[in-house]
This record gives C-alpha cells, sequence and structure tokens, in this order.
C-alpha cells in the first residue's frame, strides 16, 4: 500500500517566506519609486532646476571649437556611430597647435607694438629720469641730423670766422666749473674770434642715457645743452658761456629748474632764443640732444671732464684739479696761443686780438 503524503498549499510550515522579507522588499519598491518621482517633476516640472541647465546643443553653439562637444551633439542626433564619435573626439595634435597658437601671436604683434609705442610716447618723462629714446618729431630729426657732422647741436653751430673751442664736460663735475670759469675769464679779449661749445660726457645704452653723477647731472646736461643749443652765435659768449658760470654761481645746483631760469634771467636771455630753450627742456628735444651729445663724446674717445679740444683736437685734460695730457702746455699764454694758431689756420688771417707772432731772427 503507497503511502501519499500531502504538502499544503503554499508549501511545508516551515518554508513559508520571513515577514521581515517581505517588508524589505515592500521599502525597495517604494524607494524606488520616489527617486524615479522626484527625477521626473525635476526634469519636466515646468520652472523646474534641470531645465535651466545647458543641453548638449547649448553646449555646441558656446563652444564651437570643442571637437569633444560636437561629437557629443552629432552622437545624440544620430548622426554618428559610437566609434566615429570616439575618433573625433580625440585631441588636436601639438603640432597643430602650436602653429595656431604662433599664426594667433603673429596677428596681434604689430597692433600690441603700435598700442605699447603709443602708451610709451604718451607717458611723461619725470624730471630728474634717464632720458627715454627720442621719438620721430622734427626737434629730435634736427638733433639728430646735427650729430652726423660730428656735434650734437649744442652751443649752436660755430661760425666759420671763428676758431672752435670745445669742453667736454659733465654739469656737475667740479673740474667743468674750473673749466667754465677758466675760459669765460681767458676769452675777455679773444671771444670775438672764438667759439665755445659743451659736449656731454654720458652713456646711451638701449634709448636711455645715463650720467656718471647720477640722473639730476642728467637733467643738468640738458638744460645746458637745450641753452646752447638756442643761443644765436652771437650771443655764444654773453649769453651761453656766462650761463654756464651762473649756473655753478648763483647757488642753486645746475640740475634745478629755478636755477636755470635765474640765470636766464641774469644773463639776459629774452624772447623767441628764451621760449625754444624752454620748450627744448620741457619737450623731446632736449632728450635728443643727450642722446646725440652722449653720441659725440664716445665716437671721439672723450672719458675725462674737462676735457679741452681746439678745431678737433684733443688739447688737454682737467681731471682731479690737475692739467695733464697737454702737448702745446696748460698755461694761459698757451692756450692763448693754440686758439689764435686755430683762427689763422681757419680763416687764413692774423687777428689784431693775438699776440704777436714772433718773427725768426
Amino acid at each position: 500500500m503507497t503511502r501519499h503524503t500531502y504538502t499544503p498549499i503554499g508549501g511545508p510550515a516551515e518554508r513559508t517566506t520571513p515577514k521581515w522579507c517581505k517588508q524589505r522588499a515592500r521599502q525597495g519598491l517604494f524607494c524606488f519609486g520616489t527617486v524615479a518621482a522626484v527625477l521626473f517633476v525635476l526634469a519636466y516640472w515646468p520652472g523646474a532646476p534641470l531645465q535651466h541647465g545647458p543641453g548638449l546643443s547649448a553646449l555646441a553653439l558656446s563652444r564651437k571649437d570643442s571637437p569633444s562637444t560636437t561629437a557629443a551633439v552629432e552622437l545624440e542626433s544620430g548622426k554618428l556611430t559610437p566609434k566615429q564619435a570616439d575618433k573625433q573626439q580625440q585631441p588636436v595634435p601639438k603640432a597643430s597647435a602650436a602653429k595656431e597658437a604662433k599664426q594667433a601671436a603673429a596677428t596681434n604683434e604689430a597692433p600690441a607694438g603700435a598700442s605699447a609705442a603709443k602708451a610709451q610716447a604718451a607717458k611723461p618723462s619725470a624730471p630728474g629720469a634717464p632720458a627715454a629714446a627720442k621719438p620721430a618729431t622734427a626737434a629730435g630729426d634736427k638733433a639728430a641730423s646735427s650729430s652726423k657732422d660730428g656735434s650734437s647741436g649744442g652751443s649752436g653751430s660755430p661760425p666759420s670766422d671763428k676758431a672752435l673751442l670745445e669742453l667736454f664736460v659733465m654739469s656737475l663735475c667740479p673740474d667743468a666749473d674750473f673749466c667754465e670759469h677758466y675760459f669765460d675769464k681767458l676769452l675777455d679779449k679773444l671771444h670775438p674770434i672764438v667759439h665755445v661749445k659743451t659736449e656731454y660726457i654720458q652713456h646711451a645704452s638701449g634709448g636711455a642715457v645715463t650720467c656718471p653723477h647720477g640722473d639730476s647731472e642728467c637733467t643738468g646736461n640738458k638744460y645746458q645743452l637745450c641753452v646752447g643749443r638756442h643761443t644765436p652765435p652771437e650771443h655764444n659768449r654773453d649769453w651761453f658761456l656766462k650761463f654756464l658760470v651762473c649756473t655753478w654761481d648763483g647757488g642753486d645746483s645746475p640740475s634745478s629748474k629755478a636755477g636755470v631760469k635765474a640765470c636766464l634771467d641774469k644773463v639776459g636771455v629774452l624772447g623767441a632764443p628764451r621760449q625754444a630753450m624752454e620748450a627744448c627742456m620741457d619737450g623731446p628735444e632736449g632728450a635728443a640732444l643727450m642722446a646725440a651729445s652722449a653720441g659725440v663724446t664716445a665716437s671721439r674717445g672723450m672719458q675725462r671732464s674737462c676735457t679741452v679740444a681746439i678745431a678737433g683736437k684733443k688739447r688737454c685734460i682737467r681731471d682731479g684739479g690737475r692739467w695733464y695730457d697737454c702737448p702745446g702746455g696748460d698755461k694761459e699764454e698757451d692756450f692763448v696761443r693754440s686758439l689764435c694758431d686755430a683762427y689763422r689756420a681757419k680763416t687764413g688771417k692774423d687777428s689784431p686780438l693775438c699776440p704777436a707772432k714772433p718773427t725768426k731772427a
């Protein structure tokens, strides 16, 4: 007789699903539904936050040069396969990027350079600052053209009927003080046949001029060059040389603008020459004259203040309170003789202001 075992519907009593497992399943399903509902609301409800974020199309418009963005848009629209999109998203080779950067720099180089030059030209120079490279102005061109024949244009142009006496100095150097006083006295009688010029020992580099005694000396050099440049030849001694002496005796530094104006008043500089001098001091012409004078001293190898040259040749040096390197002598009568010889060689005649030339026995 076969024995039958009956299993209750729902399985044996010992195998029924635990109550806690059923509860967890219901809780998981509830959480999933809640999250899905929240995401739906955020994505599609009017005014929801996710509606304000940029889509792929917007990103493509804002970054047209991005291969990855463009590929993503085309992939989304079905224009590209995933394999083609991956290939298009590969970065641009470095050589191409470098070439594009070089082309962009070349395109912007000229405008940027022009803007920088314009800003530099518009920037005013501080008093006493090293002179910047001279601008392309009529005054600067005039000063530059004067330097082609070995002069800076300072102290005017020497007349053809006068001997040339050049003093290579620094405006704050004590030996320059001595030289200018010394030759002012020596020319009491000879000034009708002698023209005095000054050049300034300074260094020009990179479009700027620097001076051994600092920026204030550069300022003094510029002032004196401007006064000399616009002094008429007939006033060479009574305006220019007397002005140089005054800058030492007036109590102010040669670099003092107030002292310079006081000395111009004292020696009687008026009218158009005075206006031209002051315009030169405040404008680009002064810097151009400084650069030209620095070129003259460098080309002629003048390094000591005060170096005396007569008729374009080095004659003597006054440095450290003493004369040296003076082949023609360093006494007053020696300089008078040299100046008279230069006048005679230039004009072909003797001057009654010069001592009689000794006759041969």
